[in-house]
């Protein structure tokens, strides 16, 4: 984390669990992550918890929640403005991606 301060990183993506596991480490709040503009995650929703914690250690970032498996990556993200309103939603599919839901017959 010294290398962020260091090299001025910009961004900053990782999991639920890693962000969780960020969350106990108490020195983070010492900590200057002013040049970090924006967060990103990828696996699992972001609990509110951590969407929380996220905007407390990056105040000057956007928060990108994002959802989708290991297998196929980032699928969808949630709009840093729409964060606020819909803390839960795993958002919109992300641009040039086609999505659908459907049932266990396969169908739309």
């Amino acid at each position: 984390l010294g290398l962020i301060k260091q090299e001025r990183v910009t961004g900053f993506p990782g999991v639920p669990t890693i962000f969780a596991a960020l969350g106990e480490l108490k020195s983070l709040r010492d900590q200057d992550f002013s040049s970090i503009r924006y967060v990103t995650n990828t696996a699992a929703a972001l609990p509110l918890k951590h969407i929380l914690l996220l905007q407390e250690l990056f105040s000057g970032a956007r928060i990108y929640s994002m959802y989708g498996l290991t297998e196929c990556k980032r699928c969808t993200y949630l709009p840093p403005d729409d964060l606020e309103r819909k803390p839960l939603s795993v958002g919109i599919a992300i641009p040039n991606t086609e999505m659908w839901i459907v049932d266990e017959h396969d169908r739309r």
